[in-house]
C-alpha cells in the first residue's frame, strides 16, 4: 500500500508542476501527463525500474502488443490483472472536478510483503499497467531512438529511428563518420596485404612491417607498424614469409 500512496503522490506532484507551467488546470487523467510519467520510468535515472519497464514493453512489442500474447511471455504480470477473488485487482480514486468527481482506476499489486528491489519492480509493473490504460499507448515508439537510447512518443507513424530533428540528424551524421572510417580502414588493410604480399620477393634487408610502412602506397595510408601488428593479431592479416 505505502508502494501505491508513494507512486500516486509523486505523479500528482508531476502533474501540479506541469500545471504551474501552463498556469492552467490540469485533469488527473491527462493521458500526455500520465504518458510523460511512463517515458521518465522507461528512461529514467533509476536502473532497477528502468530495466523492468523497458522489459515489460519489449515483451508487448515482442507480441504484436496483444496483451493476451505477452502474458505469456511475462506470467509474472497475471496477479496484477486477475486477483484471486475474480475481481480486477484496483482500486478507484476520487479528486474533485467542477460540480462532481472524477474517477481513476489505479491497478494495484499482489499483497505480499517484498524487499527492496521487488518493491521497485512492483511499482514498475504499475507504471507499466497505467501505459496499457492510457490511449496513447499505440504512439509510444517500437524501439528507443537510435541515437539517444530513449523510448519516445511518435509524431507521425513513420517516425520508427530517432525521436527528435536533433537525433535523426546527429546520428544520421555519426553513421556517415562511421561508414567513412569502416572503409578508410578496409582499403589500408587491402593495400597493407597487397604490400605484404610483395615484401615476400623484394629484395632488401627490411622487415616485412619496415618496408611495408615505407612504400609510397603505405606511407599514403599511414600504415605504421604498431598498425601492421594489430592487423595481424585482430584483423586477420596473414604474417609474410619469405619464399612464399
Amino acid at each position: 500500500m505505502l508502494v501505491k500512496t508513494i507512486l500516486v503522490a509523486y505523479m500528482l506532484r508531476l502533474y501540479y508542476k506541469k500545471s504551474m507551467k501552463r498556469k492552467t488546470p490540469t485533469l488527473i487523467e491527462d493521458s500526455p501527463a500520465w504518458m510523460e510519467a511512463i517515458l521518465i520510468a522507461l528512461n529514467g535515472e533509476l536502473p532497477l525500474r528502468r530495466a523492468e519497464m523497458r522489459r515489460l514493453v519489449k515483451a508487448w512489442q515482442d507480441s504484436e502488443r496483444n496483451v493476451r500474447k505477452m502474458l505469456r511471455i511475462v506470467p509474472e504480470l497475471k496477479p496484477y490483472l486477475f486477483a484471486e477473488t475474480g475481481w480486477p485487482p484496483c482500486r478507484a480514486l476520487l479528486f474533485p472536478e467542477g460540480s462532481g468527481l472524477r474517477i481513476i482506476l489505479m491497478p494495484e499489486g499482489p499483497n505480499v510483503s517484498m524487499s527492496r528491489e521487488e518493491l521497485i519492480e512492483d511499482e514498475a509493473r504499475l507504471m507499466f499497467l497505467q501505459l496499457l490504460l492510457n490511449p496513447l499507448r499505440d504512439k509510444l515508439s517500437e524501439r528507443p531512438c537510435a541515437r539517444c537510447g530513449n523510448y519516445y512518443l511518435k509524431k507521425t507513424a513513420r517516425q520508427d529511428v530517432y525521436c527528435q530533428r536533433k537525433c535523426a540528424k546527429n546520428g544520421t551524421a555519426a553513421f556517415a563518420t562511421k561508414k567513412r572510417l569502416q572503409e578508410q580502414h578496409s582499403q589500408k588493410l587491402r593495400v597493407a596485404a597487397e604490400l605484404a604480399s610483395k615484401w615476400t620477393t623484394a629484395r632488401t634487408k627490411d622487415g616485412w612491417k619496415q618496408w611495408v610502412s615505407k612504400q609510397p602506397a603505405g606511407v599514403k595510408e599511414e600504415i605504421s607498424s604498431k598498425f601492421l601488428t594489430r592487423a595481424v593479431n585482430h584483423y586477420g592479416l596473414v604474417e609474410p614469409k619469405k619464399g612464399r
